[in-house]
């Protein structure tokens, strides 16, 4: 008996009650693809729209199958479940006699079936090897799944859920607005606010629609302001909806509770980085080994962390790093951005705002802030003496301004504290030829963050040892020049002067 004859023909797939946005070049994406692998897994973070756009996928694929059959596995908690679950939808009776799978397989047979399997990330090892099955049993199955991670079935072609385009996202955020306030507009004066807004969340469906709820009692310009808290503003009164889509909180924790202890541990101390990271600034940052004072780093942990016997045993060495790494791309928790000499990483925003309170709660803050400050100091000291006079090694700038975002947080947190003024000088006298060089060569204007923070680090250092003082006392001086502040800039290198030239010419005895 075929399938055909078991289950209505036309069943219905999940039906939506909000209009699908954009996602046009992806459909016709997924459907070359629907035309050329047997299994598809739609892979993406939580909230990407993986659901949404595997429903829309399946429903435009529908005529070319004689059966779509949808299976939800969210409320499967057992994965020995899996295959029930997948035979009750398809109306299979289940016999003592016969194993399930051998049930499902005979009454799929040879049908040109197209199975979808939604919420695959909790049971992945048990889907994993009932598609398995399932594939090598029915010639016309061709199966559908979304998970936060593939599968890694043979033959499996995993297709990562993009973020939604600008003007896809402000069109998202229009709709699900005028849904929580009818008369809600896009205007001229609100645009700006919506589009950083759908930037700061990374075009990510699911967070960009509990922002626009936010507009029955928030401006977008109030609810961009407060997106430094994410997960106290987006949040949803819906009661309907799964619980771990109500707040964006919710998302990450469910994703979180997947991870290996190790992986938990990786992922809060990414979340110190700023940007994109190369993979040995997170094996130098991250790794338990990465701290040059081990006697200093074990009382500092001893101080503020506070450690489970679990986590004991999650010690993260450097070699760790890139197989833990590679496992958070693979759960969508960490984005690679392929590059020609070497890929770099990073978190979605709300991802490392979960990361850092995760890390806060770790006690591990302060010790990760110090640790990313050392390496970002090194970078920029040993690349300083190549900048003198212009670039000594082509595109050296180029390369030294991807790290611009991890720069400007270190040096921030260098000069937060005036315990930490030699710091923060030594960060002043290092960038400095990173700023002129950006400032002329690149022209991307970074005279006035220069010109500030070696004030802010002057005001606080004036005691440390005069050839540092002196050094950046020339910097300021030539970055005054540069703005054409000519009396300051004098005013600097004279100061200058006083500090080196006792060190020129040592009093004689």
């Amino acid at each position: 008996m075929s399938l055909a004859d078991v289950i209505d023909a036309t069943e219905q797939l999940p039906i939506h009650l909000t209009g699908f946005i954009g996602r046009a070049r992806e459909l016709d994406q997924l459907s070359h693809l629907l035309h050329g692998t047997r299994l598809l897994t739609l892979t993406g973070a939580g909230g990407s729209g993986k659901t949404r756009l595997a429903r829309e996928a399946a429903h435009e694929a529908a005529s070319r199958f004689s059966r779509v059959a949808w299976i939800d596995l969210a409320p499967v908690t057992d994965g020995a479940l899996v295959a029930q679950q997948v035979a009750k939808t398809l109306g299979v009776t289940e016999h003592a006699r016969v194993p399930t799978v051998s049930r499902v397989i005979d009454a799929i047979a040879d049908d040109l079936l197209l199975l979808v399997l939604d919420n695959c990330e909790h049971l992945v090892e048990a889907t994993a090897r009932l598609t398995d099955d399932l594939l090598r049993g029915c010639r016309g199955l061709t199966v559908l799944a979304t998970s936060r991670e593939a599968l890694g079935v043979i033959g499996e072609t995993a297709w990562l859920v993009p973020r939604l385009e600008e003007s896809e996202a402000v069109l998202l955020f229009a709709e699900r607005a005028r849904a929580a306030m009818p008369s809600f507009a896009v205007t001229d004066g609100n645009r700006a606010a919506v589009q950083q807004i759908c930037t700061r969340l990374d075009g990510i469906p699911l967070a960009i629609e509990l922002a626009a709820a936010r507009v029955r009692v928030l401006s977008p310009k109030q609810i961009a302001a407060r997106l430094d808290d994410a997960f106290s503003l987006l949040t949803v009164s819906s009661r309907i909806a799964l619980p771990r889509h109500r707040t964006l909180r919710s998302t990450m924790e469910w994703s979180h509770a997947l991870l290996s202890v190790r992986e938990q541990v990786l992922l809060r101390r990414l979340a110190v980085f700023a940007g994109s990271f190369a993979l040995e600034a997170a094996e130098s940052v991250c790794a338990d080994a990465a701290v040059a004072d081990a006697a200093v780093a074990e009382t500092a942990v001893a101080e503020t962390a506070v450690a489970t016997p679990a986590e004991a045993d999650a010690r993260l060495e450097a070699h760790d790093v890139l197989d833990g790494v590679a496992a958070l791309v693979d759960k969508s928790l960490v984005v690679m951005e392929p590059g020609d000499a070497a890929a770099r990483y990073r978190l979605l925003e709300t991802v490392r705002q979960y990361g850092m309170e995760r890390l806060t709660e770790a006690g591990e803050l302060a010790l990760l802030r110090e640790r990313h400050a050392r390496y970002y100091l090194r970078v920029a000291s040993d690349v300083a003496p190549m900048l003198v006079g212009g670039e000594h090694v082509p595109g050296l700038l180029a390369r030294l301004t991807r790290e611009n975002d991890n720069l400007r947080v270190a040096a921030a947190w260098a000069s937060a504290d005036r315990a930490r003024a030699v710091e923060a000088l030594q960060f002043a006298d290092a960038l400095f030829w990173y700023w002129y060089g950006t400032g002329y060569w690149l022209r991307t204007g970074q005279f006035d963050e220069a010109s500030r923070y070696l004030a802010s680090a002057l005001a606080n250092g004036r005691s440390a040892p005069p050839a540092l003082l002196g050094r950046v006392l020339i910097a300021q001086g030539l970055t005054r020049l540069a703005q054409g502040d000519w009396a300051d800039a004098r005013d600097s290198f004279a100061e200058a002067l006083s500090l080196v030239r006792p060190m020129a010419h040592p009093p004689t005895m």
